[in-house]
């Protein structure tokens, strides 16, 4: 859905950071790089910087690194409509919905 733009998808650059150092450990460096590239291929990476560091801190959030992926991505989209992760709890305090993965993955078939 997302590689034919049926759905937009934002992921935010820590994410990769964190993904490879996940993946590399599993598949080696190589095919995580592999792996990323095709995830990249299909989302909106958006870069964390200082002013989101700056909301993150201030935030409600209790998670700063959830804080830090929901003050990046509405920064980049404030259009957004909902946060999708295995952890709703970190988002809980933020605006907008959050939504399983398969919960998220129900919505969009509707």
């Amino acid at each position: 859905m997302a590689d034919n733009r049926k759905i937009w998808l934002y992921c935010s650059s820590l994410s990769f950071s964190q993904a490879h150092y996940i993946l590399r450990k599993v598949v080696g460096s190589a095919v995580a790089r592999e792996l990323l590239l095709d995830i990249a291929d299909i989302v909106t990476i958006v870069a964390v910087d200082s002013r989101n560091v700056n909301d993150a801190l201030r935030s409600s959030l209790t998670d700063f690194e959830d804080a830090l992926q929901y003050h990046a991505v509405i920064a980049e989209n404030p259009a957004i409509e909902a946060i999708v992760t295995r952890d709703p709890k970190g988002f809980a305090a933020g605006a907008l919905p959050v939504l399983t993965p398969p919960a998220a993955l129900a919505a969009v078939l509707g």
